[in-house]
């Protein structure tokens, strides 16, 4: 089973006077090259939903074991961008009671910088612990 996060502004699993504890994730995957041209926030907990996204990733590598009664895959995609020196990173991952924000960074080339001029798809995929709760995305302006 895929569930598909739309990020939506201003939308977070933050309650007011919470504060988070960080919570360990583990890259699975990063890279410029996927199928997937939308920009996309995925949880996957299954390994269902997992080969379904992994097909989609051309430089992923052979699929990982991961354990889904533990654990549970994000996924974020940048979606098409037009030249290299674009990027995407899960750069922390906060647990509050009963939720959980995903910290995302985007970054794109600078105006001199020298980039590949092929169509790239920026994605991160980590492994982290699994809860039932509300998973939020919030992305740095």
């Amino acid at each position: 089973m895929v569930l598909m996060i739309s990020f939506v502004a201003g939308c977070s699993a933050k309650n007011i006077g919470d504060s988070p504890e960080s919570q360990d994730f583990t890259t699975i995957s990063r890279g410029q090259a996927s199928s997937i041209s939308d920009q996309r926030q995925l949880v996957i907990r299954d390994e269902q939903g997992l080969k379904d996204i992994w097909q989609q990733i051309d430089d992923a590598g052979s699929l990982p074991e991961i354990d889904f009664e533990d654990n549970m895959v994000i996924a974020v995609f940048m979606g098409e961008r037009p030249t290299g020196g674009y990027g995407i990173e899960i750069e922390s991952i906060d647990a509050y009671a009963g939720s959980i924000t995903v910290n995302v960074v985007e970054t794109e080339p600078g105006p001199d910088d020298l980039t590949t001029q092929a169509l790239t798809y920026p994605y991160h995929i980590v492994t982290t612990g699994n809860t039932d709760g509300i998973v939020a995305f919030e992305f740095a302006e």
